[in-house]
């Protein structure tokens, strides 16, 4: 036994002397010249989903070209040799080799994503001769309905250099897409997922010796969106018969946001993985800015859609409902005339008749016992002026003007005239389709809804869904919302092709202009629409919601240099309110 054990200590003690003293020089060698490295491990992006549960933003499987960044000058010849093998533009040359110099040494750097086949083999022939070249697959994302809900969800595209200050490993992985717009950037931390990763032991040039540890990714979190495709598509069908506008529809019972369509739209596919300089052309040039998200940014001066939210102003500080103006087709305000849209004038009208015709002589002299702070007052209340936390950034607030507006503004005081142009939804006044569809579900409800198009806020706690009731007593709202009713079903009222046989329907028709007409106009007639250039047309607006009795949804629509709104918005509401009416016999709801 004695003997076994001085044999086994001989033996350990002749291998200790082999690696500390023959094979010194070597380990040293491999010790210096090995290190450890973390590579990340990408998760798969967030799926979104719609009301119905529709996929309508996934991941799609792609193959994609990478080179390990070993200093400038091993990528440029990397680089050079596989610009001869696949087509690689001058740019994007130029591209990687500024992100090499701004990424870690030793990590991968995105060459061209989505390769074909023929890349795929033309590349995998001389993989022998580019040891710093991998080929891998990953995930690229993927709109399966183009058009239909681009402006709502946005794109996402390859990390910018702006992106790469802010730090994030994450951002330095090749073919890492982030959010740009919409959903897919307001939600962008959650939609990400986190990374895993792989310890690797690698030799001084970046080649791997071998893994030493794993740990898997976690995919980043689905969303559901309250937008019902359906409804969204059959918006998008109506709207292309007309060259721009938008169309919102809100539940006037959760604050839910059933559809927000933007005309024209574009493909977000194409951002992907890098918009080609033709595509970026073509959109950019585009005179009807495809790519502006008119319900959230587009500004209009609402018309006659106001004169609601001036009618509960004026009810609010004590006018009657039996106020009764005398309308002859204009009325003497100081020096000024200001004329109503209807030549020949309306004759005495109360409050209800007011609405009901939409008499612009009307609301003139209301605005002097009103005034623009109480309209001001009144149009926050109904979420004028504001943005919304939708998780859908660069919205426009709007303007809601008042005294102190002007004063820092444009250094000068309020004017009673501006009051009077005010009173009709003109002047410095401005808002969105989001905003008009929203004041209106908050007059049908009488609560402060709040609008939302998912039900997570982008800190992932869900939303609260119970509005508390607006600061107005209710017996004002109703008379309002009977003569919203009388404008849609009343003899006269300049609603009426919104009728429907089936539900009660309440609105408020708008014409919104953009030109001024002078004094010789109005004197031998105002020039009709359909006879002046496109861009000098009215913006045709509609706001209602239904049914009266029991109003479950709201909707605005704008239609650019459409003309009337009651000839143009009211028709295409009414269509919107039937596919709503067709969708909710199955669900009772959508």
């Amino acid at each position: 036994m004695m003997g076994l054990q001085a044999l086994g200590l001989s033996v350990l003690a002749t291998r200790l002397a082999y690696l500390q003293v023959i094979k010194k020089k070597s380990q040293k060698y491999l010790s210096k010249n090995t290190f450890l490295r973390l590579e990340l491990i990408a998760p798969s992006r967030g799926r979104i989903y719609d009301s119905q549960k529709n996929l309508i933003a996934t991941n799609r499987r792609v193959f994609r070209v990478t080179i390990l960044n070993r200093g400038l000058k091993n990528v440029h010849g990397t680089l050079n040799t596989i610009a001869s093998i696949i087509p690689l533009s001058y740019r994007n040359i130029d591209t990687i080799i500024e992100r090499s110099q701004s990424v870690r040494m030793y990590t991968r750097i995105l060459v061209k994503d989505d390769l074909t086949w023929e890349d795929i083999s033309k590349l995998s022939l001389h993989k022998a001769h580019l040891p710093d070249m991998e080929i891998s697959d990953g995930e690229s994302r993927f709109y399966p309905s183009r058009d239909i809900f681009a402006h709502t969800l946005g794109y996402v595209g390859n990390i910018s250099s702006r992106d790469l200050i802010k730090g994030d490993a994450l951002l330095d992985m090749p073919g890492f897409q982030s959010g740009k717009i919409g959903l897919e950037k307001g939600y962008d931390k959650i939609l990400r997922g986190i990374a895993g990763f792989k310890k690797i032991q690698a030799k001084d040039d970046g080649i791997t010796i071998r893994n030493i540890e794993y740990v898997k990714p976690k995919s980043g979190r689905d969303l559901s969106l309250t937008v019902n495709g359906a409804l969204q598509s059959y918006i998008i069908n109506i709207l292309r018969s007309y060259r721009s506008g938008s169309v919102v529809v809100i539940d006037t019972v959760t604050g839910s946001i059933k559809s927000m369509v933007s005309k024209p739209s574009f493909d977000p596919n194409m951002f992907v993985n890098g918009i080609s300089r033709a595509n970026w052309d073509a959109l950019r040039k585009n005179v009807d800015k495809p790519l502006l998200n008119r319900s959230l940014q587009g500004l209009y001066a609402p018309g006659s859609t106001f004169k609601v939210l001036v009618a509960l102003s004026a009810l609010n500080i004590g006018v009657t409902k039996d106020f009764v103006v005398n309308c002859r087709g204009y009325v003497d305000i100081g020096k000024h005339r200001f004329y109503c849209w209807k030549r020949g004038g309306h004759g005495r009208l109360d409050m209800l008749g007011s609405i009901r015709a939409s008499c612009d002589v009307y609301y003139y002299v209301l605005s002097l016992r009103v005034g623009v702070e109480n309209m001001a007052k009144t149009s926050r209340m109904f979420g004028f002026g504001q943005t919304h936390a939708l998780g859908v950034p660069f919205q426009e607030s709007g303007t809601v003007p008042d005294k102190m507006w002007k004063k820092r503004h444009y250094g000068r005081k309020w004017l009673l005239g501006e009051s009077v142009i005010t009173a009709i939804g003109q002047g410095y006044l401005l808002t969105t389709p989001l905003q008009l569809a929203l004041a209106t579900a908050r007059l049908a409800s009488g609560k402060a809804i709040v609008p939302f198009v998912c039900k997570y806020g982008v800190n992932g706690t869900l939303r609260n869904r119970s509005p508390s009731p607006l600061a107005i007593n209710e017996k004002y709202l109703n008379l309002v919302r009977e003569g919203m009713r009388q404008v849609v079903n009343a003899p006269g009222g300049t609603g009426f092709k919104a009728r429907l046989n089936t539900w009660q329907i309440a609105g408020k028709t708008g014409t919104s202009q953009v030109r001024n007409i002078s004094k010789e106009e109005r004197k031998t007639g105002v020039i009709s629409n359909r006879y002046l250039p496109r861009k000098y047309r009215d913006h045709a607006i509609f706001v209602g919601y239904g049914p009266f009795d029991n109003p479950r949804y709201a909707i605005s629509c704008v239609i650019d240099h459409g003309g009337g709104g009651a000839s143009i918005a009211a028709p295409i509401v009414k269509h919107v309110f039937l596919k709503i009416i067709a969708l909710t016999k199955k669900t009772n709801t959508i």
